[in-house]
Order: structure tokens, then sequence, then C-alpha cells
């Protein structure tokens, strides 16, 4: 019902129409089904979706079932983060000084739980990480940085964590002094 003193336009007037020649009364509803609401926001979209329409766009949601997997493959063509944090940025600087050459958020999918390390150094076979500490709930870590770090071990990777504590605090000749330990 209009308010009163309200003249719908003719195009309100003819959506109404048509929602009401598919069975549905009334506006979006919390009472009514997904399909009624799928039909209607596209009815009210100007873009009335044939039944074939449909049939083909549920299709293609059903052939696409593993979202889980489509996510991930494009997790690994997005670069994440956008930004270095300053302790990895700190990281970095020293391995410049050292000459040693690295890259920074390369996917690890070679283990279960892949993901972009923060630095890889291909030449040692080393990641290292760079953990924050409210991130990575210092002093104790997240669990799924444990199980990567399991993974990685057992893929032959070796793993240096670094905490954003022990990095603000480090100097170039105590991080040279870690990274021997690996080479």
């Amino acid at each position: 019902m209009p308010q009163k003193g309200y003249k719908q336009t003719k195009d309100h007037r003819n959506k109404l129409s048509r929602l009401n020649k598919l069975g549905i009364t009334g506006m979006l509803g919390k009472h009514q089904s997904n399909r009624q609401k799928i039909i209607a926001s596209q009815t009210h979209k100007n873009k009335f979706v044939s039944l074939d329409t449909r049939k083909k766009m549920s299709l293609a949601k059903l052939n696409d079932k593993d979202l889980s997997a489509r996510n991930k493959r494009n997790r690994a063509k997005q670069i994440s983060p956008v930004k270095d944090t300053s302790i990895e940025v700190k990281i970095q600087d020293y391995l410049k000084e050292l000459n040693i050459e690295f890259f920074t958020h390369q996917y690890i999918k070679e283990i279960e739980h892949s993901y972009q390390c923060d630095i890889l150094i291909p030449s040692l076979n080393l990641v290292i990480e760079c953990d924050g500490n409210y991130w990575h709930h210092y002093p104790i870590g997240n669990d799924i940085d444990h199980i990567r770090t399991n993974e990685l071990l057992d893929k032959g990777f070796k793993i240096l964590r670094l905490w954003e504590v022990e990095i603000r605090e480090m100097d170039l000749k105590t991080f040279k002094e870690k990274l021997d330990i690996y080479s």
C-alpha cells in the first residue's frame, strides 16, 4: 500500500506487478524463501531472469563445488601484505648488507597449509618468519604457525622464526650469528 499522498511511478507499479505474478507479495521480507528473494532482487534491478538462465546459474555453482580450492588458488596469486612490516624491512636490510639473495612473500605450496612466507632464501633453503608479538601471540605462538613450521621441516626447509621483540633489539652481528647456524 502506498503511503497517503504518495503516488507510485509506473515503473515501480510494473515491478510490483511482476512480483505478484511470480507469487511474491510484498517486498523482501524475513518470511520469504531464498528463491523468492533472488527473484525479487533480480526483478528490482530491472533484470528479469528466465528459468533457463536460472538453471544455468545454479549449474555453474554446482560445477564449482570446491570453493576452498578456488580460494586457495586465488590467494596464491595475491600479494599480501601490500606493505612490509617494519620488522620485515629491518631483516631485509640486514640481508642486503650481507649480500644474501632473498625473496619476499613467496607462496609455499609444497605443504598442506600453504601460505606466503615472509622471507625465503633459496640458496640456504631457509624460510625466515618475522612474527609480530600481537598477531602471533607472543611468547606461545599460533597453532597454525607450529603446524606450518613442522610441515616445512618435513619438506626439507629450514625455518628461522624471529619474534618482534628479538628483531627490535637485534643488530647486524646478532642476526649474522643466527643466520650462520643455517649455513
